[in-house]
């Protein structure tokens, strides 16, 4: 199934203490299908808690998956806001192309497949010519 546009938004939760008090926030994503009939849904993202209200840097959109994107890890949902799995962003880079069902990173001149499951497909070292149309862009 094809996703149609995923935005996710930050609930803010206070928490009170004897300590005293703090926020947490919890993903929420707003989840729309190009799917005729299927209808739009809106799911708390695995009951993820953080402090940090820009815990998510980015967001990668596949056609049936998405990526949020931390400052050290890429956290993988499926089309219903399951997460599927985690990988390392220091392990394969910075990501620079969104498949169907799979997204591909760079680090240096390694290009590495990144599945919904959060593992490597496959790896590479790229060609000088692959690499410098890539970072042209």
């Amino acid at each position: 199934m094809a996703l149609k546009n995923v935005k996710v938004t930050m609930s803010r939760l206070g928490v009170h203490t004897m300590e005293g008090n703090t926020t947490v926030y919890m993903p929420l994503a707003n989840i729309e299908y190009m799917k005729l009939g299927k209808k739009k849904k809106t799911v708390h993202l695995d009951g993820k808690m953080v402090f940090d209200k820009k815990y998510f840097k980015g967001w990668i959109l596949g056609s049936s998956y998405f990526v949020g994107v931390t400052a050290d890890s890429y956290q993988i949902y499926d089309e219903d806001g399951n997460r599927t799995g985690t990988s390392s962003i220091e392990e394969f880079g910075e990501p620079i192309q969104a498949n169907e069902d799979d997204f591909i990173c760079l680090k240096g001149r390694i290009a590495s497949l990144i599945g919904i499951n959060g593992k490597c497909k496959k790896s590479r070292a790229l060609t000088n010519e692959e690499y410098e149309s890539i970072t042209k862009e």
